[in-house]
């Protein structure tokens, strides 16, 4: 065996072994990562016209966004269950990406005519059922975590984002 694969395997297994779960800064952390991301998806669609450049911004961003959704659920599966006030800021963080995501599934809708016309009306639409399938994941992820008033909180929040997918997704199909 190679004394270099032997090394990394080895380094490999005690991170693994002696890796600390994430905490709730780490997840609020992630979740400010998603919201970064998400701005930066909705100023590509807001920005966007018949380009390469344009259409490479907008693949860009929803790929960093799915992955920042992947990983902030994973870590939050990985969490221990938070105190009422992690629960609470976890839950209140969450809650903030609201607006942005009825925003950008609005500036999607209004785009619609320029995504077709350039012939990128479907991916657009697999862009979004990627992300609200991103979105489910990391609210049940969450509603597992945080305390019963927070749970509710979010699946009424969850509940109306999700019914704003379902209808702009709709306009695509």
């Amino acid at each position: 065996m190679d004394l270099k694969f032997l090394l990394l395997l080895i380094t490999t297994l005690l991170t693994l072994i002696y890796a600390a779960p994430p905490d709730t800064p780490a997840v609020l952390d992630d979740l400010s990562k998603v919201g970064v991301d998400l701005l930066t998806l909705d100023r590509a669609v807001n920005s966007y016209s018949d380009t390469p450049e344009h259409t490479a911004n907008i693949e860009e961003a929803s790929t960093s966004l799915e992955g920042h959704l992947d990983q902030t659920t994973q870590h939050l599966q990985e969490l221990p269950t938070p105190n009422a006030h992690d629960s609470t800021t976890l839950t209140d963080a969450a809650l903030e990406m609201k607006s942005p995501i009825k925003r950008y599934l609005d500036n999607v809708k209004e785009k619609k005519a320029i995504f077709k016309a350039a012939g990128f009306d479907d991916d657009m639409c697999l862009k979004m059922q990627a992300f609200q399938k991103g979105a489910h994941a990391l609210a049940e992820a969450l509603q597992k975590k945080v305390l019963v008033d927070d749970v509710q909180k979010i699946r009424g929040c969850f509940e109306e984002v999700n019914a704003d997918f379902d209808k702009a997704i709709g306009e695509f199909l």
